[in-house]
């Protein structure tokens, strides 16, 4: 059974495989159980135990994603630099680290920006890239994202189970 790390996330739970579906039948139910603890008021002031709950969760997520602009060499003469777009998430705001998928950090050298919510731009380097999985790691100065506080998803390494794949959609 396959999991996303980005439902984990925002959550900070993860269902596994033998836990109940929601009443859909789509997810398992534990993985919304933090929210029910987080309802939001109505707009008309009263509790509402069937307002959805992803709109707060998206909103707070959404800024801790970036896009990255990445640019990559390219080995022959002839050839330019190649240019793509991607996407990562900030899972430590206090040391400017990244993460996103491992074809994006590359084996070679890159010059890559973070572009925030607001459209600030930041220059990242790649930190870590891992030779078996789908992930990896850049790093930003912090220091240089002035008009927004810069939000982060914590990774939930205790949520992980043995037996169990977890993609990260970034």
């Amino acid at each position: 059974m396959r999991r996303l790390v980005s439902d984990c996330l925002p959550l900070g739970v993860c269902g596994g495989p033998s836990e109940p579906l929601s009443e859909d039948g789509s997810t398992p139910a534990a993985w919304f159980a933090p929210l029910d603890r987080r309802r939001s008021v109505s707009r008309a002031g009263s509790k509402s135990s069937d307002e959805d709950p992803w709109p707060n969760v998206l909103e707070q997520a959404s800024k801790a994603v970036v896009m990255l602009k990445i640019h990559t060499v390219r080995f022959f003469e002839s050839a330019e630099t190649a240019i793509s777009v991607s996407s990562g998430f900030v899972v430590d705001k206090n040391r400017g680290i990244l993460l996103t998928n491992r074809h994006v950090v590359q084996a070679g050298p890159i010059v890559g920006k973070a572009v925030f919510l607001n459209n600030e731009e930041v220059s990242v380097k790649p930190i870590y890239r891992d030779p078996e999985h789908d992930f990896g790691f850049l790093q930003f100065d912090p220091s240089k994202i002035e008009h927004m506080e810069i939000q982060e998803l914590r990774l939930y390494p205790e949520g992980a189970k043995l037996g169990v794949s977890y993609w990260s959609m970034t």
